[in-house]
């Protein structure tokens, strides 16, 4: 669970520290001359999602993705350095044996002043994702360097209260998860009476159509540098065509334009796509422009398709 934003104010017994120096940092990891044989548990950036793990895979070293390479233990806290903002956290509860995480997280070991409960808690901080916009390297595809999250700094109150606040934010995950579970059902039971109507319309009016027919694609920027941003022309992020299903015409980056890059303007009424990502289910996220954007562009991670017939809504 988020917790809130902390004030300049730091109570009295709380000090600031760097990550590094409360934890130790990817401190196990499988060498190249591991036995070919040797058989793990491997969890990939895909396999956790919102605090859970929602996958793994039995590998044998000989035929392991070359990411599988570190290893983690009880009460170690995964870190996915690709895409922070998405909060792929996870925490190990329970004694583990012969697993190994890929190379994507960043494994974070509490030393003795920093209680593992706590600091997963303080991962989902306002105060965190601060930091991460401030590490993210590259403008286009979010991520920050492992090496830079020793730097981090976190608020670090007696071992005491960093057991209490973490208690409490526990509470309010169980809650929250019930919840969700709710909601989910409801959802699944909204989509079963949507279908239900769908089956009992009249589609005799009803057209199937291929997209390339009725519209055509056009590619976002390419071969740009760290350089290119920051100054120059709006362009959408990738996070804005990622996370918004409209784009939001409030958060625009400038990059460098050229002549022979001017013909791929997005307009209003695109569908925007992402063709890139970590995991396959993030492959595809579309979102819709639905204000005029003047002159801007779109990032090189994603694909714009732009519809040319006039009876179908860009929504």
């Amino acid at each position: 669970m988020p917790m809130n934003g902390v004030s300049q104010a730091v109570p009295q017994g709380w000090r600031r520290v760097r990550l590094g120096e409360v934890c130790a940092l990817d401190e196990h990891s499988l060498p190249e001359s591991t036995d070919g044989d040797y058989r793990f548990t491997y969890i990939s950036l895909s396999d956790v999602e919102g605090g859970k793990l929602v996958g793994s895979a039995e590998c044998q070293f000989a035929g392991a993705p070359s990411r599988a390479r570190k290893i983690v233990k009880h009460g170690d806290v995964l870190l996915a350095t690709v895409r922070p903002h998405l909060q792929a956290f996870y925490i190990f509860r329970a004694p583990t044996k012969d697993v190994v995480v890929s190379t994507g997280f960043a494994v974070l070991s509490p030393k003795s002043a920093l209680f593992s409960e706590y600091l997963y808690q303080y991962l989902y901080s306002t105060d965190m994702l601060r930091h991460f916009a401030k590490l993210n390297v590259g403008s286009n595809y979010p991520a920050i360097n492992t090496s830079d999250v020793k730097k981090i700094q976190i608020l670090l109150p007696p071992i005491s209260e960093q057991k209490a606040i973490a208690g409490v934010l526990q509470t309010w995950d169980t809650a929250i998860q019930q919840t969700a579970r709710l909601i989910a059902a409801q959802q699944q039971r909204f989509e079963w009476s949507l279908s239900q109507c769908i089956d009992e319309c009249d589609k005799s009016d009803w057209n199937q159509v291929v997209l390339s027919d009725v519209g055509h694609c056009y590619a976002g920027l390419a071969g740009k540098s760290k350089n290119d941003f920051g100054v120059g022309k709006p362009y959408l992020p990738y996070l804005n065509v990622f996370t918004n299903p409209c784009i939001d015409p409030q958060h625009l980056g400038y990059v460098k334009i050229s002549l022979d890059e001017r013909q791929n303007r997005v307009q209003k009424g695109d569908v925007l796509f992402t063709i890139s990502s970590e995991t396959p289910r993030e492959v595809g996220m579309s979102s819709v422009v639905l204000e005029d954007l003047g002159e801007c562009y779109l990032n090189s991670f994603c694909f714009g398709w732009r519809c040319h017939a006039e009876n179908i809504l860009p929504e």
